[in-house]
């Protein structure tokens, strides 16, 4: 098992293995990016917990950023550099729908 592998309740009844790619907060599209790096074999078994599209990946200063709504609220310094509009962006939509396609096709 690697660093985000560990067994679940469900995955030690099916006797299987099973790995978290997850952040809290994270977009679709990020997901869709760790989902098509990882190492997903034939017959494995992929279930992937949508989230709402009006999430970021966002890149500042040298870190990685998930931008959602509770961001604004939780972190002030976020206002600093990226408004809360952002949020608000069709092309949020269209990105969140053009990831969950990748990920069907990649996982057909």
């Amino acid at each position: 098992m690697n660093r985000h592998q560990r067994k679940s309740t469900s995955s030690n009844k099916l006797n299987l293995p099973v790995s978290f790619l997850t952040k809290v907060g994270s977009s679709n599209t990020w997901a869709k990016d760790q989902i098509l790096r990882s190492n997903i074999k034939k017959n494995d078994i992929v279930i992937w917990g949508l989230t709402s599209a009006i999430r970021m990946p966002y890149f500042h200063n040298g870190l990685l950023r998930h931008i959602f709504a509770g961001s604004f609220i939780s972190d002030s310094e976020i206002k600093k550099f990226l408004s809360p509009d952002r949020l608000d962006e069709q092309t949020l939509i269209y990105d969140s729908i053009t990831s969950i396609m990748q990920v069907i096709n990649f996982c057909k």
